[in-house]
């Protein structure tokens, strides 16, 4: 049986990827070959807070239309403005559409094209392409040199989400997805270090809801102040953390009274534990079934591929790592948390003390509560950890092929023909 947090982390997947993305920009990338869209990234001229699409001619020809001043596609996305690549060539029939959506009442902000993209009847096509910008561009139909954030300002449209606090907002990173009149954010904490201070969102007249996609805690009654087109409340993220903000008509059935320490503050009085404090062996079970190992008994913890054991070198699977060790802090601190943390997880780790189950590790920082499975005494501790097919891969280029438990075409990055898996060092 499915536990309540899976649940409901597929109900934020299903409203990450179902949802309609809220942005508001949509660049077109023109139509030279080869042509990519990087990764996401805070843009020059629209700076942080802003959010942005990417479309290509066929999108832009085909499938976007304007509803009262938005560039809107057929699914639902919405954009204020339309920005064209910065180059001197622009194919006529973009053009046309970019006329018509301009007569349509969307804004459009790009250079002036001089001339058209390739050699095919070329000098009709210039001529097209000039016509056509010398009417848009002097008629001052398009905009060009101002910032797109002062374009977007001069429209009354402010950032979509802000954070102001003791580090830059740009520290934060986010998504915004809508599903009917609900609006989720996705809220991450990109730096080390635990993030608080004031988070300020496009939305206005909704209740607040906090949910935490670590545990799958949710919190409402959310302490919060409105302004003229934005709310803000107060957030606090752990290193490497996030969260899910989600404004809708509707709050959920159950407030949680969040006393500070639930969501707001990562008290430093804490206690954690990280595994150098563990001393001595651990022992540790490869699954001979998976061309494991069997029981072994590591030392100290190292990496598998350090190791002379091929069951451990070349090992993919789930391997069990288990050790007892005596706690002797029987005495607690009223109101202070115990913690454990490891260094790092390759690639995920499902942790238990004691006999509870206290959930998988996944993401930096690898540290979890322990207070309530912690006993005076001795504890044991199993951490069941799974990593990727590389390890088994690498192992597997070594065999016979009627002895090797995978197959595949796969080679190692950073380009598929660089070098195959057995030219990887033993």
């Amino acid at each position: 049986m499915a536990k309540p947090w899976m649940d409901y982390l597929g109900r934020c997947s299903f409203m990450l990827q179902q949802g309609n993305f809220v942005g508001d920009v949509l660049f077109y990338y023109g139509d030279s070959v080869p042509n990519f869209v990087p990764a996401k990234k805070i843009l020059p001229g629209l700076g942080f807070g802003y959010d942005y699409d990417v479309t290509n001619s066929d999108i832009l020809l085909n499938r976007i239309t304007v509803e009262d001043g938005k560039l809107v596609l057929p699914h639902g996305q919405r954009y204020e403005l339309l920005a064209l690549p910065e180059e001197s060539y622009m194919q006529p029939e973009i053009l046309e559409k970019v006329e018509q959506l301009v007569k349509d009442g969307a804004t459009v902000v790009g250079p002036k094209p001089a001339r058209s993209h390739g050699l095919y009847e070329w000098e009709h096509r210039d001529q097209k392409v000039k016509e056509l910008a010398d009417q848009l561009w002097g008629e001052g139909k398009i905009i060009w040199g101002p910032t797109l954030s002062s374009v977007l300002s001069d429209k009354g449209i402010i950032p979509d989400f802000d954070f102001t606090g003791e580090m830059e907002n740009s520290s934060l990173d986010f998504i915004h997805r809508r599903i009917g009149k609900t609006d989720l954010y996705f809220i991450c904490n990109r730096t080390d270090k635990v993030v608080s201070g004031n988070a300020s969102f496009r939305q206005q007249g909704k209740q607040v809801e906090i949910w935490d996609p670590a545990d799958g805690k949710m919190y409402g009654g959310i302490e919060m102040n409105e302004f003229t087109g934005h709310t803000e409340i107060p957030i606090s993220m752990e290193a490497y953390g996030s969260l899910f903000v989600v404004f809708s008509n509707q709050g959920i059935q159950k407030n949680v009274n969040l006393s500070g320490r639930d969501l707001f503050q990562y008290p430093f009085s804490d206690r954690t534990l990280s595994e150098t404090e563990f001393q001595g062996s651990w022992e540790v079970h490869f699954p001979e079934g998976s061309a494991g190992a069997g029981d072994v008994v590591f030392d100290s913890l190292v990496f598998w591929n350090k190791r002379s054991e091929d069951g451990i070198k070349f090992f993919s699977g789930i391997a069990t790592y288990e050790k007892k060790f005596e706690w002797e802090h029987s005495v607690q601190v009223e109101d202070q948390r115990t913690f454990l943390e490891f260094d790092r997880v390759v690639e995920v780790a499902h942790v238990y003390l004691n006999g509870a189950d206290l959930g998988i590790l996944w993401k930096q920082p690898f540290r979890l509560d322990i207070t309530e499975s912690l006993q005076p005494g001795i504890n044991t501790l199993k951490v069941e950890v799974a990593n990727t097919w590389a390890n088994g891969l690498v192992g597997d280029a070594r065999l016979p092929v009627d002895q090797r438990r995978t197959k595949t075409n796969v080679t190692r990055l950073p380009n598929a023909w660089s070098y195959p898996f057995l030219e990887i060092p033993n």
